[in-house]
């Protein structure tokens, strides 16, 4: 079972938690957003620039973005980053073998690591680890973040993406 395949369907799961994830992480390419469509072909492919300027104004801000990706921010009406949910989530990182990419730049409870950690652990076969995380972690405030996202993105890529995280969520 070490080659991450189950006949359960989870290697399918993790695949789309890793995807989802990562979609969430970085800026959009049209390359990124042509290999998204071909993996999730409902999705409204979004004009590659038109898909940046939402990401900045969604996820990066002037200031404080209009949908931050961390979960720290969402634990208080003040948006901190950096907070005890951060340090939270590190420790789940380390307990499993892992670290950010960015530890110490980037707060670790990014909505899109969360996610690539929970696809991580499915890929492993640890479906109780993954889904004792997601509850306490990315289930916990990613419904209200995909509203936010919703309510202010100005392409349906990333209101698409938002719904789709939550569904994932919801399915685990």
């Amino acid at each position: 079972m070490t080659s991450g395949y189950y006949e359960d369907g989870t290697h399918a799961l993790a695949q789309r938690f890793c995807l989802v994830g990562r979609m969430l992480q970085v800026q959009p390419t049209a390359e990124l957003t042509e290999a998204f469509a071909a993996a999730y072909p409902g999705f409204d492919q979004p004009d590659a620039e038109a898909a940046e300027q939402d990401y900045l104004r969604l996820f990066v801000g002037l200031g404080m973005p209009l949908a931050p990706p961390w979960e720290s921010a969402w634990a208080s009406d003040a948006r901190l980053i950096f907070q005890r949910e951060t340090l939270d989530v590190r420790y789940w990182y380390r307990s499993a073998g892992l670290q950010a990419a960015a530890l110490h730049h980037e707060p670790d409870d990014h909505i899109g690591l969360e996610l690539e950690f929970v696809g991580t652990l499915l890929s492993r076969g640890d479906r109780e680890t993954a889904v004792a995380f997601a509850r306490e972690h990315p289930r916990a405030w990613a419904a209200r973040w995909a509203e936010a996202v919703q309510a202010n993105g100005q392409t349906a890529f990333y209101a698409q993406l938002s719904a789709e995280a939550v569904r994932l969520l919801e399915e685990l």
